[in-house]
């Protein structure tokens, strides 16, 4: 968790240096396609998602930040998971 959280933090610090010394960006790019923006927007979100939820447990339970981490990561992969159960009925029931 905190390696995604360091690869977003880096790989916006990069695009945001790239999108300040590249002259006519917009015209030019930066070498990374749409979908990858978006790829790279949606885990930074993520983390900052997660990240909000372990600071508020951290204020509230008194935990360390990694216990909070995973919590927060455990409820979020909870409720993603009913979710997806509901949405998608599995093929086969024992």
């Amino acid at each position: 968790m905190i390696a995604s959280m360091v690869f977003s933090f880096t790989a916006t610090i990069l695009m945001s240096i790239d999108l300040h010394t590249t002259p006519n960006f917009r015209l030019r790019g930066s070498g990374v396609t749409h979908k990858q923006r978006i790829l790279i927007a949606e885990a930074m979100t993520l983390c900052f998602y997660l990240a909000i939820g372990a600071l508020i447990f951290i204020y509230l339970e008194d935990w360390t930040f990694l216990n909070a981490l995973y919590v927060c990561h455990t409820f979020h992969q909870a409720v993603v998971d009913s979710y997806m159960l509901s949405v998608h009925k599995p093929l086969l029931t024992f």
